[in-house]
């Protein structure tokens, strides 16, 4: 009796173990499923349309997207359109207090319009009357406040998308917008995307839906496809579209791999990776489309040949000729930079800085730091 109860107690040994090995395995696949569950995903959308002097045609329609595309790749989304500046504050402090944390991806999207002033970036809320620069100041919204928002102790990763870069809206005001958006350095864990290059303005598209919302909704459509891709994907999407006349731009400090759609990666036709260290692709079609026609504009803004001297665009049309390889920009800024006007000098290194490059004071001297910088720039 005593062997026989042994020798069953033994019988279920095996069993035993394949059960405790059963476990251990259940328990592995739930531990490596729980960052995804825990994972949470908020976002806020809005487009601002009817403006009360200057509407615009598409912002409604290209937030509608893109909620849809969002919570189809699970974010909890909240909605917004045409947004009193009262409204838009409220909306961005609810929206700052859905962020709890380290289990947090915070997106903003907004679609309407949105200007720079004096290298800082404005989104404009419906309400406003813009007459003067002070007008843009007070009752617009500054991006770095919105940044600030969806700092990294607030969420693991922040996606701020802007497609608001048309051109100035308020010629009252027009001796103080810059074209375009300016360019912004992303905190850490924050990838901010422009839908066009910065100081460029973004086409409003056919058929209802900008270029940049209809690409970067069908882009989130792809699964497998890593967050730098998603970008780049509607990158080609909008150049093709618009004839290379648009080109959306990102700045990133992501740390780590983040995917909206998991799965295997379902690229579009004649989709190639980029690597990090390739250089923008400038529009083939745009009013500057090579280094030769950059620099030429570069003298224009800077000498005043025909136009009003403007250092900040002088600025930006050196940078991206030198960065396109013009020889005579790199002598300019690296040898003969005292021929330029010290509001251009200034200019340069504080787009230096914004691209993450150190070019230390903008003070207008170009010494061993910006010069640094500007070799990093170029590579």
């Amino acid at each position: 009796m005593g062997d026989a109860g042994r020798q069953k107690k033994g019988s279920y040994q095996p069993v035993g173990r394949a059960l405790v090995g059963l476990l251990a395995l259940l328990a592995c696949v739930v531990a490596a499923a729980a960052p995804a569950a825990a994972q949470k995903r908020v976002a806020l959308v809005i487009g601002n349309a009817a403006y009360k002097s200057v509407p615009l045609a598409n912002p409604v329609n290209d937030a509608g997207r893109i909620a849809a595309a969002l919570t189809h790749v699970g974010f909890d989304v909240v909605q917004a359109n045409d947004l009193s500046l009262a409204d838009m504050r409220r909306a961005f402090a609810t929206f700052a207090g859905r962020l709890t944390g380290d289990d947090t991806v915070a997106l903003f999207y907004y679609a309407g319009h949105g200007v720079q002033l004096n290298g800082q970036n404005y989104l404009l809320p419906v309400d406003g009357t813009f007459k003067s620069e002070a007008d843009i100041r007070l009752a617009g919204i500054r991006l770095d406040e919105i940044l600030q928002a969806m700092r990294p102790e607030k969420s693991r990763l922040s996606i701020a998308i802007l497609d608001a870069c048309r051109d100035n809206p308020f010629p009252a005001v027009t001796r103080s917008i810059r074209r375009g958006l300016a360019p912004v350095n992303a905190p850490a864990g924050t990838l901010i995307a422009y839908s066009t290059a910065p100081g460029h303005v973004a086409l409003d598209g056919v058929g209802g839906l900008s270029p940049y919302a209809k690409a970067f909704a069908t882009a989130l459509g792809r699964p497998g496809l890593t967050i730098e891709d998603v970008f780049k994907t509607t990158r080609l999407a909008v150049m093709q579209d618009t004839g290379g006349q648009q080109v959306p731009w990102e700045h990133s400090s992501l740390i780590g791999r983040f995917v909206f759609q998991e799965g295997a990666a379902n690229r579009p036709t004649g989709w190639e990776p980029i690597t990090q260290s390739a250089r923008p692709i400038l529009p083939v079609a745009n009013p500057v489309p090579d280094a030769r026609a950059l620099y030429r504009d570069f003298l224009i803004h800077e000498e005043g040949r025909g136009v009003s001297r403007n250092p900040e665009t002088a600025a930006d049309r050196l940078l991206a000729a030198y960065k396109a390889g013009d020889r005579q920009a790199e002598a300019m800024l690296f040898r003969s930079y005292r021929r330029l006007r010290m509001a251009t000098r200034r200019a340069i290194q504080r787009r230096l800085s914004a691209a993450g490059h150190d070019p230390g004071v903008a003070d207008g001297f170009f010494g061993r730091r910006t010069r640094r910088a500007l070799e990093a720039y170029g590579r």
